[in-house]
């Protein structure tokens, strides 16, 4: 692996984390906050769905739609063990939450007015995350087996922090050399 030492390209030292990480942490967020059980909360596009819940059962279906856009980065130097670079940003997101089932006005409010508690985001900020805001939340009921079923959106936006470590090293030596002109005498120090 390249450092700063070889030049060229500098790649981090963990890879990010995956997509399904990222989702599993949402899905349990949702889970706390709305309180629906765990198998009732799912990703919206799954490489294998699992089968629909019964028209009348209260579940949810999330799905990240965007990230990054307005980003807002740095980079700062910790010298500890022979030195590294950490490069963050702080990129929006944002993910769309379907709320179906008898009660699925009443999640999507749940989660609106759950989000607002600070011990529920509590769970974010620990990992880096800031809720920003909520959309409206929509009634889009559709049909699933010539049956209409009752459906609830709400777009929610949030901010989190990405940084990863790279091998920029310490500075160890520096080599220059000082011109010093007095008069028409140029004298060269190292």
């Amino acid at each position: 692996m390249a450092d700063s030492s070889t030049g060229g390209f500098l790649q981090p030292f963990e890879p990010f984390e995956t997509a399904d990480d990222f989702e599993d942490m949402l899905h349990d967020f949702f889970v706390g906050v709305v309180g629906l059980p765990g198998n009732m909360v799912r990703p919206k596009w799954e490489e294998n769905p699992a089968g629909l819940p019964p028209p009348k059962a209260d579940w949810c279906a999330f799905g990240i739609l965007d990230e990054g856009g307005d980003t807002i980065g740095g980079e700062r130097h910790c010298g500890e063990d022979g030195g590294h670079n950490i490069a963050s940003v702080h990129e929006p997101f944002t993910v769309l939450v379907s709320f179906y089932g008898r009660n699925s006005r009443a999640n999507a409010k749940k989660l609106r007015l759950g989000l607002a508690v600070a011990q529920n985001r509590e769970y974010l900020y620990k990992r880096e995350i800031a809720f920003v805001e909520a959309g409206a939340s929509i009634h889009v009921p559709e049909i699933v087996g010539e049956r209409w079923n009752n459906r609830w959106d709400i777009q929610l936006t949030f901010r989190r922090r990405v940084s990863a470590k790279y091998p920029v090293l310490n500075v160890s030596k520096v080599v220059t050399a000082l011109q010093i002109e007095s008069g028409l005498e140029v004298k060269n120090h190292l």
